[in-house]
């Protein structure tokens, strides 16, 4: 079962974030947790492509498929994150990522959050002699193959049967000096932005909780559990 649930996650294009997670939540019980607030000005918003490099001709999607490639080439109107409204104020401590990038972020509401892009970067997992080759393109145009908004499916699944999880918001990141160091990777990507749980800071437990798994400690838990 946990495998499955993995596979699926895996299909879906979804990194299981932290907001996939087990709580044992004290008092009132699970409980969907909610947005900080509106990511932006409702006026600001922009129209985006997830990734127009996909959008390919039908030799090539002959050879390596249809996949998602409308999906990513098709505009969307998306808010601007607002980084000082937002959780009433953010400001990033931490990047990383291995095939997305990543940005944490502190809201002055005490908790942390995270920022993932949509852009799939696959080449960055691949070996060093097959990283910009002609090889590493084609695994790099197979990121098609993921939906760029699975996550936000799986959030109306989770919302549908009661599951506990943190709500991912679809913005994009400002072209904001707030973002300090940060400001030349991640000014004007798309992404979506959500509460860390395993890193409460100085904030309320995320739901209240008392003890808090991530998704891979959770199916391994599982998994013991069904030796």
């Amino acid at each position: 079962m946990a495998l499955a649930l993995q596979n699926t996650l895996r299909l879906c294009g979804w990194r299981a974030p932290a907001g996939a997670l087990i709580a044992i939540a004290l008092g009132t019980g699970l409980a969907l947790a909610q947005s900080p607030g509106s990511p932006s000005n409702p006026s600001h918003t922009v129209s985006v492509e997830a990734g127009n490099q996909y959008d390919r001709g039908g030799i090539w999607r002959t050879l390596f498929g249809n996949e998602w490639r409308e999906v990513w080439s098709a505009p969307i109107t998306v808010p601007v994150l607002d980084l000082d409204t937002y959780a009433g104020g953010l400001t990033p401590f931490k990047a990383g990522g291995n095939q997305t990038k990543t940005l944490r972020l502190r809201g002055a509401d005490g908790r942390t959050y995270v920022f993932r892009s949509t852009e799939k970067y696959i080449q960055k997992s691949l070996p060093d002699d097959l990283k910009n080759t002609p090889v590493g393109a084609v695994a790099q145009d197979q990121a098609a193959a993921l939906h760029p908004t699975c996550q936000l499916v799986v959030t109306v699944l989770q919302d549908a049967v009661g599951l506990l999880h943190a709500p991912p918001t679809l913005v994009v990141m400002p072209d904001d000096p707030r973002l300090g160091e940060y400001r030349s990777d991640f000014a004007n990507v798309l992404g979506e932005i959500e509460e860390r749980p395993d890193d409460a800071g100085k904030g309320t437990p995320f739901a209240k909780a008392e003890k808090i798994n991530n998704a891979d400690k959770m199916l391994e838990n599982l998994e013991e559990s069904m030796d």
